[in-house]
């Protein structure tokens, strides 16, 4: 999830605290486990371009 998060920061330019809440809120909302969207998220599977935050 460190690396998901580090991803974030670095595309979208938002702190750690707010990277952590996207990746949570978006799992959440997608019905998907935050482990393995963070692991896709690091992977670059997924763009951190398409994780919203609500």
């Amino acid at each position: 999830m460190e690396q998901a998060k580090g991803v974030l920061v670095a595309t979208l330019g938002i702190d750690v605290e707010e990277a952590f809440q996207w990746l949570r809120a978006h799992a959440q909302e997608r019905q998907l486990k935050l482990a393995d969207l963070s692991a896709r998220v690091a992977r670059g599977e997924i763009p951190a371009e398409l994780i919203t935050p609500f």
